[in-house]
């Protein structure tokens, strides 16, 4: 949250020298070299290759807990074998 120096208005928004260090491309500069603002409309590309990516690593996680899923069962099944023997 921050207050617009001339109006006075609130609004949110991001740092413009946060952004850079990460995603300098969204960032845009005054005369003087220094960041000023951002491109807001280009954040969207940014969310998309974000959730891109989370929905592949949710899907390795996924596959993950299915392969562990099967090893408990067999070491269970192998485990009651070994009980009923006894």
């Amino acid at each position: 949250k921050f207050m617009f120096n001339i109006s006075g208005d609130y609004d949110i928004g991001f740092v413009a020298e946060h952004v850079l260090s990460i995603f300098p491309d969204l960032v845009l500069f005054n005369s003087d070299g220094q960041p000023e603002s951002l491109k807001y409309d280009r954040f969207s590309v940014y969310n998309v290759l974000a959730i891109q990516e989370h929905d592949r690593i949710i899907n390795e996680q996924k596959n993950e807990i299915e392969l562990l899923k099967q090893e408990l069962a067999t070491i269970k099944n192998m485990l009651q074998e070994k009980v009923t023997l006894i």
